[in-house]
C-alpha cells in the first residue's frame, strides 16, 4: 500500500506518506516528491511518520529531492522516521545533510527560520 498527500504553506511543500517505500512504490514516491518541489517548493517536508518499510532505494529519492531543493535555495526536512529508517540514514550518513523533525509543525518552523 502507498498513499501520498501533498499540501503546501509559504514556499514549503509537504508530502505525507502512508504505506511502504520500496521498489514497487519508488516511482510514485519520486513523482510526488519532485512534483511537490516544482509546484510548491523550493523547500520540502517529507512526513515519514506512517511509513513502516523504507528500503534503501527510497534514499535515492530523498537525495534527489535534497539536490533539487538546494538548487533552488531550499532544504528538505524529514518528519519522524522510525528507528529502522533512522538507522539507514545514519549508516549512509544522509542524516548529516538533512534535518529530522519530530512533527510537521517543527519541520515547517525549521525551514522558515532557515529562510530568514
Amino acid at each position: 500500500m502507498f498513499e501520498a498527500s501533498v499540501s503546501s504553506t509559504a514556499a514549503i511543500a509537504i508530502v505525507s506518506i502512508l504505506g511502504d517505500l520500496d521498489l514497487s512504490t519508488l516511482s510514485r514516491f519520486r513523482s510526488e516528491v519532485l512534483q511537490a518541489i516544482d509546484q510548491s517548493g523550493p523547500s520540502l517536508v517529507i512526513d515519514l511518520s506512517s511509513v513502516e518499510i523504507f528500503e534503501t532505494v527510497a534514499l535515492g529519492v530523498v537525495l534527489e529531492a535534497v539536490k533539487r531543493s538546494s538548487g533552488r535555495e531550499g532544504s528538505v526536512v524529514l518528519v519522524q522516521p522510525n528507528s529502522r529508517i533512522l538507522a539507514d540514514l545514519r549508516v549512509t550518513r544522509v542524516d548529516e545533510i538533512l534535518e529530522i523533525a519530530s512533527t510537521t509543525s517543527e519541520a515547517i518552523e525549521k525551514l522558515r527560520r532557515e529562510a530568514e
